[in-house]
């Protein structure tokens, strides 16, 4: 009709283009029941009514408290669960939502591309449950990454490092969406970190009793299960998505520190001797009991040696009492 297609549903319904009227020229809904009584209106002049469009309803709604003259935004589409329905009514792998790229061709594929998809009852001031209740503490895993001597302080006692550190944990309470298999194209952004419980730790030994912090310089993203699949979204949304169970999802935070450790060295063999220092992180006392501290990586970057000093070995532990709290530690053999 019109010089286009019509469309006509599984039962009762059909699409077709209408210019016979041309005060209201347009893709019109009616039901084969019904014939002539148009339901709704679109007024586009598209070779076909797929992707985003206005309908107009004429007073045919009989739901309860629902507008009978609405205006409704609606999306007909030919694509499977695993696309993602672009407005221009094309179809693209739902991998390239909210990639950085223009896969649709009218950038709706790159808007709303919020990595979480909220929820009313999710509480930013209360730690994550535990990944497995029976454990009765969320773990976290901490590991570190020496990257450089700053300062040997053998007068006042003090090791100056610049270290980075990981935190790795799992938020069970949320849900992630359109999220990519490569981790780094997961980065979350500052508004949605500052929403987000994240775990704090102490540098306990320290001069100025510094404290891991989620800033600029914090590099924060997810990994998804590699081997889990999405769940996808309900056919009513305007457009589908994708989303991912936190409980499958590992949340990682990153950050370079410069703190100043204090450490007692054993002035009795100075100045030629082999000295320890040991580098405590323990979690804020907040929630000492709630969340446990698991080592799970050292790395020396190579250039730990100072022009006085060498790095002789490194070494990480966890399950250490300093003084009141599960914390991990780090021991330097200078």
């Amino acid at each position: 009709m019109g010089g286009k297609y019509t469309f006509v549903g599984y039962s009762d319904s059909r699409i077709y283009y209408d210019n016979k009227n041309m005060s209201e020229p347009g893709w019109k809904l009616e039901l084969l029941s019904d014939p002539g009584n148009v339901y709704a209106l679109a007024q586009t002049q598209e070779m076909f009514p797929f992707g985003t469009v206005t309908w107009h309803f004429f007073g045919t709604c009989k739901r309860r408290n629902a507008d009978p003259f609405a205006k409704l935004s609606l999306n007909f589409n030919a694509c499977k669960d695993d696309e993602y329905n672009c407005d221009n009514g094309n179809c693209i792998p739902a991998s390239g939502r909210c990639n950085g790229i223009n896969d649709c061709g009218d950038m709706t594929d790159e808007r709303f591309c919020s990595l979480i998809k909220w929820n009313d009852k999710y509480l930013k001031d209360v730690p994550a449950p535990p990944e497995d209740e029976s454990k009765g503490q969320l773990e976290v895993n901490v590991s570190m990454e020496l990257l450089q001597i700053l300062q040997v302080n053998d007068v006042n006692f003090k090791l100056r490092l610049q270290l980075g550190l990981t935190m790795e944990w799992v938020d069970r309470r949320l849900t992630f969406a359109h999220l990519k298999e490569n981790d780094n194209l997961n980065i979350f952004k500052e508004i949605e970190s500052r929403l987000m419980w994240t775990p704090e730790l102490h540098f306990a030994n320290t001069v100025e009793k510094e404290s891991t912090v989620l800033d600029e310089r914090t590099l924060f993203k997810v990994a998804r299960c590699s081997e889990c699949s999405p769940r996808y979204s309900s056919k009513t949304r305007l457009h589908n998505a994708h989303f991912f169970n936190g409980r499958d999802s590992t949340l990682h935070a990153f950050r370079i520190y410069t703190p100043d450790f204090l450490c007692f060295y054993d002035m009795g063999f100075y100045p030629f001797d082999t000295q320890h220092c040991t580098l405590y992180e323990v979690p804020k006392f907040d929630y000492r009991d709630q969340i446990r501290l698991v080592a799970s990586g050292l790395k020396d970057s190579g250039a730990m040696d100072g022009t006085l000093y060498v790095i002789k070995d490194v070494d990480m532990e966890d399950g250490v009492r300093f003084p009141h709290s599960n914390s991990t530690a780090v021991t330097l053999t200078v």
